[in-house]
């Protein structure tokens, strides 16, 4: 088992500037078209160039002065998917949300291992100006089309790597610390608890218990973490979670809240099972469980002409007035449409003529995510 964190610190120690197995990026940008396409074409450049051994993309660091500023949480399977659909013969690549003490507490360092490939990896597709077949490599510090590539050898990493991976082990006595700490950090009345999976493994975490009265086994605020490895398995301050525990798993399974026909509805969305081996690995299982609730074809109609009614009076009435029925009316048009009411979705998509704003704005986008995730068959 590898210490992710001493991992980290031995890459930032290595050299002064980037080559051929890592880079330092202060923050992950797959906002556009563009961003996407050079994170895919560095992904395949440092999987072709280290094809007997791991390569990293190091996300949170300043580059020049390599101080830790920290990037904010994120999901591996959107990296995943991302690549399995733009490159041939794809690499595994895993991201971990690693935990420093000196960052916030929402704040990590996230480090993208680009497994060894014995393959070499090319564009399924073509991306902007770089037409499908494009292969890359890393030279350097240079990410580099194959035709670009200079006339030397590419260089071996992999002695470099195994004596990385030799200084990066998880001590005992570092992990009872780390246990120590977690709980230390932790607020009592989010009761910080430990579990041992095959005398192993070890997972620490906390949560804000009866998190809503009508279900006393939610959970919220909830944090999750790996004490093994010093990474993140889950953070939220938002969602409601339900935790469940085997002699060799973890369960975490995230709830959609919707409210409808006068009650608060939890339904689970998605589950993810963290699986420990006896032979010191452990498998990481996500699966999307959302199964769109459905009312009557009446009490979709019901709630379709009251939003109407609603949408008549909705600057006429006092802030007081509106404001629990706007927070609501979201939930109740969604899964009107889940019922097959297309009028429901028209209102539902330009929700309050696009004027939603404060509270009401935050219940609504939190609706509009359920509804473009399940569009996906994503969520």
């Amino acid at each position: 088992m590898k210490d992710k964190r001493k991992l980290i610190r031995e890459i930032l120690r290595y050299n002064p500037s980037e080559n051929s197995f890592y880079d330092l990026k202060e923050d992950i940008d797959l906002s556009d078209k563009k961003a996407k396409a050079k994170f895919v074409k560095h992904v395949c450049g440092f999987s072709n160039s280290n094809q007997e051994n791991d390569s990293f993309l190091i996300f949170g660091v300043e580059n020049k002065a390599r101080t830790l500023v920290g990037a904010t949480w994120r999901d591996d399977s959107f990296f995943q998917s991302l690549l399995a659909t733009h490159l041939a013969d794809c690499p595994l690549v895993t991201y971990d949300n690693v935990i420093f003490p000196d960052l916030p507490h929402d704040k990590f360092i996230g480090l993208l291992t680009i497994h060894a490939n014995r393959k070499t990896s090319c564009l399924k597709t073509s991306i902007l100006s770089f037409p499908k077949g494009s292969r890359f490599f890393r030279f350097g510090s240079q990410t580099l089309e194959e035709k670009s590539l200079p006339n030397s050898s590419l260089p071996s990493n992999r002695e470099t790597l195994e004596e990385m991976y030799r200084h990066s082990k998880v001590s005992l006595d570092q992990l009872i610390k780390e246990i120590l700490e977690f709980q230390k950090k932790t607020s009592p009345g989010y009761f910080p608890s430990h579990i041992v999976f095959n005398d192993q493994y070890v997972i620490c975490y906390s949560a804000w218990p009866n998190a809503h009265p009508n279900s006393p086994d939610l959970l919220t605020e909830v944090t999750i973490s790996l004490i093994n490895e010093n990474v993140s398995l889950f953070i939220s301050a938002v969602d409601y979670v339900r935790i469940q525990t085997t002699n060799d798993s973890f369960v975490v399974t995230e709830m959609a809240h919707l409210y409808y026909l006068g009650q608060n509805h939890f339904i689970p969305r998605r589950e993810t099972v963290f699986h420990f081996f006896s032979n010191s690995d452990y498998k990481v299982e996500k699966k999307f469980i959302f199964v769109p609730p459905k009312i009557q074809k009446e009490d979709s109609d019901e709630i379709v002409s009251r939003y109407e009614i609603f949408l008549s009076q909705y600057h006429d009435k006092s802030e007081a007035d509106k404001l629990g029925l706007a927070e609501t009316l979201c939930d109740e048009l969604l899964v009107s449409y889940f019922s097959g009411n297309q009028r429901a979705e028209k209102y539902f998509l330009n929700y309050l003529n696009g004027e939603a704003d404060g509270c009401i704005a935050e219940s609504y986008h939190k609706a509009l995510g359920i509804y473009e995730k399940n569009k996906k068959k994503e969520f």
